[in-house]
């Protein structure tokens, strides 16, 4: 399963890297701040209104549960936990590409003993499908949020990265987790050639 994972990621970084790359943009304030930094705190947030697909993804996961329900009792429960707990290996994911590809920014989850944190949201999220003759990418779009770990509220700069693509694979959790990996890739490398 692992060498599967690598070699998606891999097919993907060098058919999408540098398209991705141009995606991404600050939307505001100042990255200075950035210049020569050694280390970086970074909290996810995956908010209830976030688009999912068509829907927001609070609707998605009420259908989706529903559906479950009306065929077994229990089920959509079931369903939901492992919808969130996928959430997990979209951070390492994501914390995969950073520590790879933004040169010494050395990266830590949620850490309130480091200066700066990197609030990572998404905004977006298309899970894609695979039917094995027809299939559909992934993508999702990140807002991302620079602030003093001790003044969250206070901004110092927001990026955006738009459409960050994963691989048409056949496991959902493997096809939204691609995409985080691109995203983390092309937000690494675009802080190192521009910011450290």
């Amino acid at each position: 399963m692992m060498k599967k994972l690598i070699l998606l990621f891999v097919a993907t970084l060098s058919i999408l890297g540098a398209a991705n790359a141009q995606k991404i943009k600050v939307e505001s304030g100042d990255m200075k701040f950035i210049k020569g930094l050694a280390e970086i705190s970074v909290v996810f947030e995956f908010p209830d209104d976030m688009k999912y697909g068509k829907m927001t993804q609070e609707e998605y996961i009420k259908k989706e549960k529903q559906k479950r329900e009306a065929k077994k009792e229990g089920s959509g429960e079931i369903w939901e936990e492992k919808f969130i707990g996928d959430r997990d290996n979209f951070k390492a994911q994501f914390m995969n590409g950073l520590e790879k590809y933004a040169g010494d920014l050395y990266t830590a989850e949620d850490d309130p003993d480091y200066k700066y944190t990197m609030i990572v949201k998404t905004t977006f999220t298309e899970p894609g499908f695979n039917f094995g003759f027809r299939s559909k990418e992934s993508a999702i779009d990140l807002e991302i949020t620079f602030v003093e770990t001790e003044k969250m509220d206070d901004a110092i700069a927001v990026m955006s990265v738009k459409k960050a693509l994963g691989a048409a694979a056949p496991d959902k959790n493997m096809r939204v987790a691609d995409a985080y990996f691109t995203a983390a890739y092309s937000l690494g490398k675009y802080l190192k050639k521009k910011f450290l």
